[in-house]
Order: structure tokens, then sequence, then C-alpha cells
């Protein structure tokens, strides 16, 4: 199903406005998956750092939400090292909230 569904995605284009609005109705559907969950981890270690007062989740305590978030924000440290592009900005804006750099 997957696999169909990011078909649609890549082939936008070539839909009638009727076909975007019935994938746009089915419920979770984005066009841009991945965009939208690295926006949706961003807003998780934000709201992390809003309820802890710091924004490093451990990699090996905590529930397997808190991993995870641990694990997405070291991946992207490291990833966006040395970029300007607005994924990079956001991140960099937020670690520089709590004392942390992205070099």
């Amino acid at each position: 199903m997957g696999v169909w569904l990011n078909s649609w995605r890549t082939r936008r284009d070539v839909l009638s406005a009727s076909q975007e609005a019935e994938l746009e109705a089915l419920p979770g559907w984005t066009w841009d998956q991945r965009g939208d969950q690295w926006t949706s981890m961003l807003q998780q270690l934000e709201d992390f750092g809003a309820a802890r007062g710091h924004i490093q989740p451990s990699l090996t305590l905590g529930d397997e939400q808190e991993k995870a978030l641990a694990r997405w924000k070291r991946n992207n440290k490291n990833r966006l090292r040395g970029r300007e592009d607005g994924k990079a900005l956001q991140l960099r804006a937020l670690l520089a909230q709590y004392g942390e750099t992205l070099p």
C-alpha cells in the first residue's frame, strides 16, 4: 500500500483535481511525508524542551519515544552540520535557545 501511495505523491502532476481531493481526504494523507515527519519531530523536541528545560533526551533512559527523539536529534545534528538550508536553520535556532550549537 505504501508503494502505491508514494507513486501518487511522485506523479501528482498527472492527477485530476478530483483525484487530488480524494487523496487529501484520506486520514493522515500528506504530500510531503518525510517533510511532515521532520517537522513533527522538531516540534516534539521543542515540546520536550519546554516541559523539561533542556533538549537532551536520553538514548538509554526513558520511554521509546524519548529514545527515538534522542536518535532523531543526534542524526539530524550530524546530517545538517555545516548546512544553511531551512531545516538546518530551524534546528540551529532551537538548539541555540538551550545553549547548544549546530556547527
